[in-house]
Order: structure tokens, then C-alpha cells, then sequence
């Protein structure tokens, strides 16, 4: 399975929700969590192996930190799929991107054959478009930002966007 068949799936599972996600971004408040777990159904109702909140200990030999992953799903050609997930819409504070970057940091730290590591980030909003140029000051000091390994845009069908924005990390 490659990087664009995971975005594709994501895709298929969240276009028809974007409405719902753009809503929740106009209260202001985090849903990462119900992302990771719609995240969790996405793959596991194509009968993938699916563990939420999995250790990397437990995918990286010699990892002895007890840090947590969000998710972590195997396809059927026995690729894992390690994800780091982040959420940005209008009312994400900056203290957010540290945690942004903590991410990325313990993927690269990460290493393993079989195992692929993602960093995929939610741009949402109920009233603009064109997200990843409009909000790109808000990434200034992440270099990895302005070249996703993918992308999916969509509509949610009135003045809001839904971004997945991935990044393979080596």
C-alpha cells in the first residue's frame, strides 16, 4: 500500500463528513480525538489491523520510551502504518505547534523495516478556503510544511474546507 492509497482512504472516509468537521471547527475546540477515532473505523471497515494508541516500544526495537503513537494500522500487504496525528483550524493556539513538531521529531527518532511513519495533519474551517496558503504563516519555522507527500482537498459544501496534508517521514 502506498502513501496516496492511505490518503485515499482517509479521503473516502471524510468527505462525506466534512460538514461535520468543519462545524466542529467553528466551536474552537480540539476533536483529535474523534479524528483518531474515525481514523480507527476508516481502516478497520476495510479489515485492517487497527490499534489506537499504540507504544512505540511495541513497533521499534529498542525504543524504551513509553511514548504513544495515535494510530497505528496494518494494510492487507502487510504494511504498518504508524500516524502521527495534528489538528488546525482557526482557534489552534500557538503553543500547538511545538507539539506539531514533538511529533515529527519522534518519527524521525523511530526506526524499523516494515514500519512507515506518517505525519498527517486536519486543516479545517467553516469559513475559508484555500487553507494551506491562507494559514502558511502559521507553519513559518516547520521546513517540512510547504511539501506534503499528499494532499486531499475538499468542500464542505458551503464556505468551509477540510485539508489532509501527509507526510511520509524518513
Amino acid at each position: 500500500m502506498t502513501l496516496g492509497d492511505l490518503a485515499q482512504i482517509l479521503e473516502d472516509h471524510f468527505r462525506p463528513k466534512a460538514r461535520d468537521i468543519t462545524r466542529f471547527a467553528g466551536t474552537g475546540y480540539s476533536f483529535e480525538e474523534w479524528f483518531n477515532w474515525e481514523q480507527f473505523s476508516a481502516f478497520t471497515a476495510l479489515a485492517f489491523e487497527c490499534n489506537p494508541k499504540p507504544g512505540y516500544k511495541t513497533h521499534f526495537t529498542g525504543h524504551a520510551s513509553a511514548q504513544l503513537c495515535d494510530i497505528a494500522s496494518s494494510a492487507k500487504d502487510g504494511t504498518t502504518w504508524l500516524v502521527e496525528t495534528s489538528l488546525v483550524h482557526a482557534y489552534t493556539q500557538n503553543k500547538w505547534k511545538a507539539k506539531i513538531t514533538e511529533d515529527r521529531a519522534k518519527l524521525q527518532g523511530a526506526v524499523a523495516q516494515g514500519v512507515r511513519k506518517v505525519q498527517l495533519m486536519l486543516l479545517c474551517s467553516d469559513v475559508e478556503t484555500d487553507l494551506q496558503t491562507k494559514w502558511a504563516y502559521w507553519f513559518e519555522g516547520m521546513p517540512f510544511w510547504a511539501a506534503p507527500d499528499s494532499k486531499k482537498y475538499f468542500s464542505d459544501g458551503e464556505q468551509g474546507e477540510v485539508c489532509l496534508l501527509l507526510w511520509e517521514v524518513e
